[in-house]
């Protein structure tokens, strides 16, 4: 397949940027909703979802943003695309906020703003559920009024199969031991709890929580052999890591965004293959970036029946643009 010519892929990228700072713009009225929400009452056909992501890094905003313009909407949740999946469609919700910025007890007000500002484009168009990315779920539940979905259960039913596929293909069929990397968050604690779990033998790493195992202790522990990793952790846990890890490791990630190729080859050169979840087959226009080709997140996604295929990719070093993809259904 030819690749797009470098020029088209930057006017691609700018004319992207150029459309979600105009509707960033027209996004500070309720006008686009309004006339949304009222399209969905008249054709019944409106959006079930309203997904709400943020910056995980700068390379994210860049992908959006026009340089400062971009700080100009920092508590502002912009429309950045469209995405559907289990045969319903949603809004895709943006802002430039970091973890650092929504957690800091000084931006309590203006994050809660913008969380009420969520609510009310989700009332506005018409939407029946709002769902939240990272860590937002944890973050606000208990803390704010607004009225999220628990994603848990399809980022579950996504990562056990995940560990299935790896398992079969990478472990020649048998279940390896599994190092949940960040085990002690929301997620990590309710896979431990699956079903599907329980014939796995289960070690919890949490770089936030003092009283979990090391790495370099399970590496003891485990003669150096074979192992699974879940990283479930934040961004920059895996590559602060990286040296405690052994050949016969395998890195399944499930968080945004995706390790980068320097981290890749830098695990490859420890003997560590690196997999990447990037969620439920589905799409999201423009493409989400940094490892949501053909998918999309499982916090956003509307449901995982029986013929839904999880996305699942082996990142390899080379060819840049083009690594190995694995689909498997959701059972």
């Amino acid at each position: 397949m030819e690749r797009p010519h470098p020029t088209g892929r930057r006017m691609s990228r700018l004319a992207i940027r150029l459309a979600v700072l105009a509707l960033a713009v027209l996004s500070l009225t309720r006008i686009p909703y309004l006339v949304i929400g009222l399209w969905s009452r008249v054709s019944r056909r409106g959006p079930r979802s309203v997904f709400f992501c943020y910056a995980g890094s700068r390379e994210f905003v860049a992908s959006y943003g026009l340089g400062r313009t971009a700080d100009l909407f920092r508590w502002q949740p912009s429309p950045i695309g469209i995405l559907s999946q289990g045969g319903e469609w949603g809004i895709v919700l943006a802002s430039p906020v970091t973890e650092r910025d929504f957690l800091d007890p000084a931006n309590r007000v203006l994050f809660g703003r913008l969380l009420d500002r969520i609510s009310l484009i989700a009332r506005l168009s018409g939407a029946r559920e709002i769902n939240l990315a990272g860590i937002l779920p944890g973050a606000v539940a208990g803390a704010f009024p607004i009225k999220a979905r628990d994603g848990r259960p399809l980022v579950i039913r996504a990562l056990t199969e995940a560990i299935a596929t790896i398992s079969a293909t990478r472990f020649a069929g048998s279940r390896p031991p599994v190092i949940l990397f960040g085990g002690a968050g929301r997620i990590g604690r309710a896979l431990r709890q699956a079903p599907d779990m329980a014939n796995s033998v289960v070690h919890v790493v949490d770089p936030a929580d003092g009283a979990s195992a090391s790495l370099s202790d399970l590496r003891r522990e485990l003669a150096a052999g074979p192992v699974l990793l879940v990283d479930l952790s934040r961004k920059g846990a895996l590559a602060a890591s990286a040296d405690q890890l052994w050949p016969g490791c395998v890195v399944l990630n499930e968080t945004f965004p995706r390790p980068s190729r320097a981290l890749v080859a830098r695990l490859a050169g420890r003997g560590v293959e690196v997999w990447h979840l990037s969620g439920l087959a589905g799409r999201v226009w423009p493409e989400l970036p940094h490892g949501y080709e053909d998918a999309v997140p499982c916090c956003a996604a509307h449901e995982a029946g029986p013929d839904t295929q999880v996305r699942l990719v082996r990142l390899d070093i080379a060819p840049r643009d083009h690594p190995r993809t694995s689909g498997s259904s959701v059972s």
